[in-house]
């Protein structure tokens, strides 16, 4: 159980920050408190990129790709952005008030089932869809992908992309009880495939809207699969590796259940998975053996996704499996 040192004083005092919609400073306030959720949603919710520390402006930037992706230019910033994210804060600060700490001093921390419910609500309360959080992708993929005992990657979760941004910005921890696995929140509204493939063109565009000279000076972080790189000459992403793998997965595990990922793993890892060129050819090659049209070749990042979608749709209409019984 992770506890939250505040009083019941401050608490109050946040309820009244977030009734005068000073969202980011509620943030901020519990982020310099220990919350390590807090810390980075401080950030990103203050929609100044001025004073954004490079790793901060990243996840900025994925969060506001992702709104933009999934219900259009413009909501960003606005009135429907600001009350959602006023929503989710009082949800958080109502978990806060509702688990105070067996010993009376402070809160227990709402673990990241209980925040993406939140969010959740949040998106409904203002209609907008579950999809649009960046976390439901995390969550989705990581439900479809199965139990890996919290190892990295078949277990993953998008609290860990932020506690190893936290860590670069000296901020605070998550704390391993706050971060749970296989979640069910977004189960019906996203399926895998949109899933991987809305993660990949939102890691597209991040990256493309970021810049490689803002990104360089960044140091290598790890582990590998949320790590900067040099790929082919280019400044590459290795957020867009973990993209790659998982889009592998759904778009085998729907060609064929009963592919393991064990095999998958194998497969990928003799096609040099970590190289765009290599997962390309491969997802190209499996749509020519299939006779399966893929609007592109897999000259660009976002392209792959758009095949893996392809793909997909085969065979929703195909039950040929991948192998012979």
């Amino acid at each position: 159980m992770s506890i939250l040192n505040i009083t019941a004083k401050e608490l109050t005092d946040l309820f009244d920050m977030k009734d005068a919609g000073q969202v980011a400073d509620a943030w901020n306030f519990l982020g310099s408190k220990g919350d390590a959720y807090a810390f980075l949603a401080g950030a990103i919710v203050s929609d100044n990129t001025a004073v954004m520390s490079p790793i901060a402006r990243l996840f900025y930037e994925m969060v506001r790709n992702q709104w933009e992706n999934t219900v259009g230019a413009g909501v960003w910033g606005g009135t429907v952005f600001k009350g959602t994210a006023q929503r989710h804060l009082e949800n958080y600060l109502n978990l806060l008030n509702a688990n105070p700490a067996p010993d009376g001093n402070g809160y227990t921390l709402p673990d990241t089932i209980q925040i993406e419910a939140s969010y959740r609500e949040a998106e409904g309360w203002y209609g907008i869809p579950p999809i649009t959080a960046i976390d439901s992708l995390f969550s989705v993929l990581d439900l479809a992908a199965g139990n890996g005992n919290g190892e990295v990657p078949k277990d993953f979760s998008w609290a860990q992309a932020m506690d190893l941004a936290n860590s670069w910005m000296d901020g605070p921890r998550w704390q391993a009880d706050r971060i749970q696995f296989n979640s069910k929140i977004f189960e019906n509204d996203v399926d895998p495939v949109t899933a991987i493939v809305t993660l990949g063109r939102t890691v597209v565009n991040s990256l493309e809207r970021y810049g490689a000279g803002a990104v360089a000076q960044i140091r290598f972080l790890a582990p590998a699969y949320w790590a900067f790189k040099l790929v082919d000459g280019a400044l590459d992403f290795t957020m867009m590796d973990f993209a790659r793998r998982q889009a592998a997965h759904v778009v085998f595990k729907r060609m064929d259940a009963t592919v393991t990922s064990e095999t998958l793993d194998f497969l990928l890892d003799a096609a040099g998975i970590d190289d765009r060129v290599a997962f390309g050819t491969l997802i190209d090659r499996l749509a020519k053996v299939l006779n399966v049209t893929t609007p592109s070749s897999n000259a660009t990042p976002a392209q792959i996704f758009d095949n893996v979608k392809s793909l997909s749709d085969w065979r929703k209409s195909n039950s040929l499996p991948l192998r012979k019984r």
